[in-house]
């Protein structure tokens, strides 16, 4: 905690006192503090949040877990959590699931070259941390001409 956080929580008040919404949706919220949530929701607002990450095993700060409790809802995508998410005091947890819409993301036509660049069986999109590189090299160990991508 300090000075960079503080603002950061400052900012998030500011612009919902700008804007009053009725909903505010927090995106893996490890910096949002418990006072934040809670002046949020003073002001009237439903205070929602989401993260695709594991939330209780990685990247866990001090100010998420004592705002865990406050939110009026969290998503996650790990339904292993869901018991922890309770003993920690979360009021209402809803498991959604990563994907697409293929409405919307439809087979497009891609050239020559787009096919060498993006071309593979599997793509990785994420910050580079120890425990996806083990898995990644596991993958590949078990599937060695795996075409990978790593974005």
């Amino acid at each position: 905690m300090g000075p960079l956080i503080w603002q950061f929580n400052r900012q998030i008040i500011l612009a919902a006192l700008q804007h009053k919404p009725d909903v505010v949706w927090v995106d893996k919220g490890i910096w949002v503090k418990p006072s934040t949530v809670r002046k949020l929701q003073g002001m009237g607002a439903l205070v929602v949040h989401f993260t695709p990450d594991a939330a209780l095993q990685y990247n866990v700060t001090r100010a998420f877990l004592q705002s865990l409790p406050l939110y009026d809802l969290l998503f996650t995508t790990k339904p292993w959590e869901l018991e922890e998410y309770a003993q920690r005091g979360a009021r209402q947890v809803e498991v959604v699931l990563q994907g697409t819409d293929v409405k919307r993301t439809r087979p497009m036509g891609l050239s020559e070259a787009e096919k060498s660049e993006f071309g593979c069986d599997v793509v990785f999109i994420g910050r580079g941390e120890t425990h996806y590189t083990a898995t990644i090299e596991s993958l590949l160990s078990l599937l060695p001409d795996l075409k990978l991508k790593v974005w």
